[in-house]
């Protein structure tokens, strides 16, 4: 596997949440433990490995959402589809009661 190193700029906000995610006696690096235990990756003290598992979080998180958004999408597009379904349904239903009502 290829990896590739970058330097990224981080603002007091983001360099404060980095600490807390890599201090083995907050919550939040508990919870990003136990994220990374989930899916068998292993996460050791270092810094790199604390920002490498918040961005496979990220893109986990992202990745989901994605999906979520996909699905609605769908589900979306088949509640039109099926509205439009019942239009012509009805219009079927209504021009064959006004054929049967007109005498040929």
């Amino acid at each position: 596997m290829e990896t590739k190193h970058v330097t990224v700029p981080l603002e007091e906000a983001e360099q404060a949440a980095l600490s807390a995610f890599a201090d083995p006696q907050r919550a939040e690096h508990a919870a990003l433990e136990a994220w990374a235990a989930e899916r068998g990756l292993a996460m050791r003290s270092s810094e790199a490995d604390v920002v490498r598992t918040l961005l496979c979080a990220g893109i986990d998180a992202l990745q989901k959402k994605t999906l979520e958004r996909g699905y609605a999408h769908l589900a979306e597009a088949q509640r039109a589809g099926e509205g439009r379904h019942v239009e012509r349904s009805t219009r079927k239903a209504r021009q064959a009661q006004r054929d049967q009502r007109m005498p040929a």
